[in-house]
């Protein structure tokens, strides 16, 4: 604590003015003052302290903020990553069951003549079939009549009947606007003379000519399939199966 004298002058009793005053010294006592090194008094206006405080408030809440985004951001990004394992973990599940499954079907694009969903039996005999759907959406019926392909000898047009595989008599048609079903029990299209063995994934070209001479390029994929257990009675006079 610290101290300065007052000076307080008091006129005499009786004296008049202009004479000599008694002058009495009274002492105010205030805080001291805290001081900085050296001795110099350290001061801070109201103005620096206000600047200060909203400084400190600023940085708080920049730091709030900050820390709130950040904890959004990982939340979002779980919340991907969960969503995008999901995603995968369905695509792989469906991808998995079409290719047991070998009726699953989509449906067709519009405008070609064409197989679609098609699919070849994988195999290391001479022999297999295509299965599918051909869509025709030309104004006029097609009719199919022969077929080749690089994979085997030959390529023929066969139906099912009483258990054994035959050929179609005056080919396969399909109606205006329609689609044929190629499946296993019935109609379908036969790989002879398999130059070598079709594995599950392979993709097997097979070009089918319709009556007025034109071809129509189809794709089919190779899958694994126990089959229906047709035979077919071949020209060597042995049943075939397939």
């Amino acid at each position: 604590m610290g101290c300065a004298p007052t000076l307080v002058s008091r006129r005499r009793h009786g004296a008049r003015k202009g004479d000599r005053t008694t002058t009495r010294r009274r002492r105010t006592w205030y805080p001291r003052r805290p001081r900085a090194a050296g001795g110099r008094t350290r001061t801070r206006s109201v103005e620096e302290t206000m600047h200060r405080r909203l400084i400190a408030l600023a940085a708080t809440g920049l730091l709030f903020v900050t820390a709130c985004s950040q904890e959004g951001a990982s939340d979002g990004d779980g919340s991907s990553s969960d969503a995008a394992t999901s995603s995968d973990a369905a695509t792989s599940s469906g991808a998995a069951s079409d290719s047991q499954d070998p009726s699953t079907q989509s449906p067709p694009p519009v405008g070609a003549v064409g197989l679609y969903d098609g699919w070849v039996k994988a195999t290391e005999d001479d022999m297999t079939a295509v299965f599918g759907r051909l869509q025709n959406p030309l104004p006029v019926d097609v009719t199919f009549v022969s077929g080749s392909t690089d994979v085997a000898e030959s390529v023929e047009l066969h139906e099912v009947a009483g258990g054994s595989m035959q050929p179609v008599e005056g080919g396969m048609t399909v109606p205006s606007g329609e689609v044929l079903e190629l499946e296993p029990g019935g109609l379908h299209i036969m790989l002879m003379g398999v130059k070598k063995p079709i594995v599950a994934g392979d993709e097997v070209v097979i070009t089918l000519e319709d009556a007025d001479g034109k071809t129509y390029p189809l794709t089919a994929e190779a899958r694994t399939f126990d089959g229906g257990g047709e035979k077919y009675s071949g020209g060597d006079g042995h049943d075939h199966e397939h």
